[in-house]
């Protein structure tokens, strides 16, 4: 029973281990493009790709702002099941005038 345990702990962590998440650059995305979503209330860009990276899937991503930009930084991982394709809807506030897309921080729209 206590052999039982041991190898079910070590595969745990041995399934952690390969499955972490990964910080993203915009190179890494095929197809990368963003461009408005009809919107009567705010300023959305929908912006859509395809990793690249064989196996990996877009996890989850984290909108900041710096000065006059967003800043979309995105996550990798191999761990999940999921699509390599993905589709992101961000509100562009006023006052912002670009978009840009992983950590080179490539400019994918402006206003």
């Amino acid at each position: 029973m206590k052999r039982f345990w041991v190898l079910s702990i070590c595969l745990l962590l041995i399934t952690g281990c390969l499955s972490k998440q990964l910080p993203i650059h915009s190179s890494s995305i095929g197809g990368l493009s963003a461009h408005e979503v009809p919107n009567q209330t705010q300023t959305t860009v929908r912006i859509t790709g395809i990793v690249m990276d064989s196996g990996f899937v877009l996890v989850e991503h984290e909108v900041t702002q710096e000065a006059d930009a967003l800043i979309i930084k995105a996550q990798i991982s191999d761990g999940v099941d999921g699509r390599p394709s993905f589709e992101i809807d961000v509100a562009v506030p006023e006052g912002v005038s670009s978009v840009r897309f992983g950590l080179d921080k490539r400019e994918i729209w402006t206003r």
